[in-house]
């Protein structure tokens, strides 16, 4: 009898070691990092692994001064809840831009991040 109560429990041990609670993982920014884009640019979209809720997820977006650039409400792609979009309210002048972003999966993990992009 005892052993199996000790077999029983190195089952559930090595059962539960395979489930991993996996955190969102950015795969594609628009801008991408680095990019050169045009002053028409009128959103940020960032492509998760999972989808993501856009009530507690977002990007902050600053010049090259360091001022704030007024976003939207953020919300998920009609077609792919893993995509997060942001919407820009103001027209980007000339010059570099930083996106820190912050996302909440369904599971509830928070991960961020920040990238460059310019505008020409």
């Amino acid at each position: 009898m005892r052993y199996s109560t000790l077999a029983l429990a190195i089952a559930g041990t090595l059962a539960s070691a395979g489930i991993v609670q996996a955190h969102p993982a950015l795969k594609v920014t628009a801008p991408v990092s680095n990019g050169i884009v045009g002053p028409a640019l009128k959103e940020i979209r960032l492509s998760f692994s999972e989808p993501i809720i856009p009530a507690f997820s977002g990007v902050d977006v600053t010049d090259g001064k360091g001022g704030a650039v007024q976003t939207g409400k953020p919300f998920t792609d009609a077609k792919s809840k893993n995509v997060l979009v942001v919407p820009l309210k103001a027209t980007l002048r000339a010059g570099r831009y930083q996106a820190a972003w912050h996302a909440v999966a369904a599971d509830t993990h928070r991960v961020q991040g920040k990238y460059s992009f310019r505008v020409k």
